[in-house]
């Protein structure tokens, strides 16, 4: 979505959320769970359906957004850019599937 107020963004976001019903939402938030990397793909391996994430925007996220995620998680205690948290969101994404996998990019 366009970068806009957080209350636009959060009712942008509520709206589009709301065809994702049957997916586990994630929504990352300084206030969130924070996970290891094993503890993240242990809990990814349990979900049986679409995964979906939600990055907020510069100035964060509404609280019509964040009551949409099954799983609020907070990446870090930093505060990272927008671009920054995608980046490292799929790098993370990318651990746990190769840890659920066996592969050998993660070492313990």
């Amino acid at each position: 979505l366009p970068d806009s107020t957080v209350e636009k963004e959060g009712q942008a976001t509520a709206k589009a959320l709301e065809k994702e019903r049957t997916s586990h939402i994630f929504v990352l938030s300084e206030e969130g769970k924070q996970f290891t990397s094993v503890e993240l793909a242990q809990a990814v391996a349990k979900i049986d359906r679409k995964l979906v994430f939600v990055i907020g925007g510069p100035f964060g996220l509404a609280p019509e957004a964040k009551a949409c995620a099954n799983t609020l998680w907070s990446l870090s205690k930093l505060t990272l850019t927008h671009e920054m948290a995608r980046l490292l969101l799929c790098e993370q994404l990318f651990r746990a599937i190769s840890i659920n996998n066996g592969s050998g990019y993660h070492n313990p």
